[in-house]
């Protein structure tokens, strides 16, 4: 285990760089506030029929917002580091079959180039960034599969006729 950690250990001076940053960060007034207390009031039931016919499309992202919001900071601070972390891999990944650390530090730094404004509104806030960078890092990992087939790296496409 310690070789391995030996190894990698540049990724995980990173991952641990990510997650004592996600560990600083606390509930923001407004859409924290109302996600924190909301289960409190409502069943999740209620709540995404509620949120679905009122307000957004967001059944996935609000589902998750009521579940780890109530006290749970803690599940948000784990989950969001891995995000932060996999977003440059999953980035890396559909260029190439092999991640190196080098081109992972490229595109880790590529993302710390964008807008503060942008960071803190989708990387670093608890709400934001369940609905922004999470389903961004979702959609570039299933990207990889038809970046592979279209490069016929690892998947062939069989056809049955």
């Amino acid at each position: 285990m310690l070789e391995k950690v030996r190894q990698y250990k540049e990724f995980v001076f990173i991952f641990l760089f990510i997650f004592i940053l996600n560990s600083l960060i606390n509930f923001s007034p407004g859409d924290d506030e109302y996600f924190k207390n909301i289960s409190k009031t409502m069943s999740l039931y209620d709540f995404i029929y509620m949120r679905y016919t009122i307000w957004s499309g967001r059944v996935f992202a609000d589902s998750i917002l009521y579940l780890i919001m109530d006290e749970n900071i803690w599940i948000w601070r784990i989950l969001n580091s891995i995000i932060i972390f996999m977003l440059p891999i999953a980035i890396v990944r559909i260029f190439s079959m092999k991640i190196s650390f080098k081109y992972f530090l490229i595109a880790f730094c590529s993302i710390c180039c964008i807008s503060f404004n942008v960071i803190s509104s989708g990387f670093l806030w608890v709400t934001g960034s369940i609905n922004y960078s999470w389903p961004i890092l979702l959609g570039i990992l299933s990207s990889i599969i038809y970046t592979d087939i279209l490069f016929n790296k690892t998947h062939k496409l069989k056809r049955k006729y």
